[in-house]
């Protein structure tokens, strides 16, 4: 399996898989935006660490996101700001658009997976 490839698997497993469900919010505020993009960079980065751990088979891949502490902290600390904004958007799918490299690209957030994320517990 192909390095993209590894990284979507590990993706739908960590994240309930979104397709087929339509977005509860659609947002179109600037400041929402905001918020959205700053979690999307924030599980992207932690993502990119991952597929790292995974290609180098350095452990399972559900062991991968613990050996990226400072990430892995980084997106708690994203989620529960965020969530404390928009408690609205606790257990909901949550669609922005933003521009990418020059492009427009739209993004997913399930807040159920993002939830389950934010509780992972590592062993120290």
């Amino acid at each position: 399996m192909d390095r993209e490839m590894k990284i979507k698997a590990f993706a739908l497993l960590a994240l309930a898989p979104l397709s087929g469900f339509a977005a509860d919010f659609v947002l179109t505020d600037a400041e929402q935006i905001k918020d959205a993009s700053s979690i999307q960079k924030s599980v992207d980065a932690i993502f990119a660490k991952v597929a790292q751990c995974v290609d180098r088979k350095l452990a399972e891949p559900s062991r991968c996101f613990c050996l990226y502490p400072v990430e892995l902290e980084d997106f708690k600390k994203v989620f529960a700001t965020v969530i404390k904004n928009h408690p609205e958007w606790k257990d909901k799918i949550v669609y922005f658009e933003g521009r990418t490299e020059g492009h427009t690209k739209g993004h997913n957030l399930g807040f159920v997976g993002l939830q389950r994320m934010s509780e992972m517990k590592c062993e120290k």
